[in-house]
């Protein structure tokens, strides 16, 4: 698996902005027991082992949905790897259950890696077969998302974030993902992420309408690190106290040209190895 790690930090100064940017090393550990992939693999419908280089497939709503009741059902998938392989919508009139619901103890601990795919159509919002109002594509997140985008949808609740609600531990991470979706929070709404204290969002961008009596276009309470996002401008709560730091110009506003850019820079600064990172098509 692929865990993001943060340990070693170093520090680069741009003459152009005289900012001190301190940017995390992200440390990607492989598990080699290809024997335990294959036996775990066969208990799931997916193409695909789990491991790194034979990432569980995921092709279509269903390949999702059956991501999501495993997790909601107690199957941490810690070790393991996703890979989306085609954009997924979830449908204009379903609610969506999220994938690890707040406060259920059960939550996603691997790999997600959305291939530069989207979702379609992500709405969450208070309905009867749902344990929280904490929500997002993932309720709670304990491991990885990446290379992934949320092209539409209305997410509404108390603490919500388009990519997670809450994030758990040290190694949760959200890493070249955007968003487009509306949200709306009774408490707070992030249009990345609500509360990710412990983890890390790097290289993302939102360009949906956040509104919330706490708000904020990134991260609407507290994570450790927030880097390289757009908007700049109300990224963070204001009260955040993680680090906040940019290393590329916030001034393309085409999704595409930033989150490249980004790439560009994390791949030259070895940051992170150049297979983990997928750029986005035109």
């Amino acid at each position: 698996m692929r865990l993001f790690h943060k340990g070693l930090f170093f520090a680069r100064i741009f003459t152009s902005t005289t900012l001190l940017i301190i940017l995390g090393v992200i440390i990607i550990n492989r598990n080699p027991n290809l024997f335990f992939f294959d036996a775990f693999a066969k208990s799931f419908p997916w193409a695909g082992s789990g491991s790194l280089e034979d990432p569980f497939i995921i092709n279509s709503l269903e390949d999702l949905i059956a991501l999501r009741d495993s997790v909601n059902s107690g199957t941490s998938f810690e070790g393991f790897n996703f890979l989306q392989t085609s954009n997924i919508d979830l449908g204009k009139s379903n609610l969506w259950i999220p994938i690890g619901e707040f406060g259920s103890g059960n939550y996603f601990y691997g790999t997600y890696d959305g291939g530069s795919n989207q979702i379609i159509n992500l709405n969450f919002g208070s309905c009867k077969i749902i344990n929280s109002n904490n929500g997002g594509l993932f309720g709670t997140l304990g491991g990885q998302v990446l290379n992934l985008g949320i092209e539409s949808g209305r997410i509404e609740g108390d603490y919500v974030g388009s990519i997670a609600s809450h994030s758990i531990g040290d190694r949760a991470a959200i890493i070249n993902c955007y968003n487009k979706a509306t949200i709306i929070g009774s408490g707070r709404a992030g249009g990345i992420c609500d509360n990710f204290t412990g983890g890390s969002v790097i290289n993302c961008i939102n360009y949906g309408n956040v509104s919330a009596a706490e708000s904020a276009q990134i991260i609407s309470y507290n994570a450790d690190y927030c880097l390289n996002v757009f908007p700049i401008e109300n990224a963070v709560n204001a009260n955040y106290r993680g680090i906040l730091a940019n290393y590329i110009s916030s001034n393309d506003v085409d999704y595409r040209d930033f989150l490249n850019k980004g790439i560009e820079y994390l791949h030259s600064a070895d940051i992170l190895p150049e297979s983990e990172l997928k750029y986005w098509s035109y």
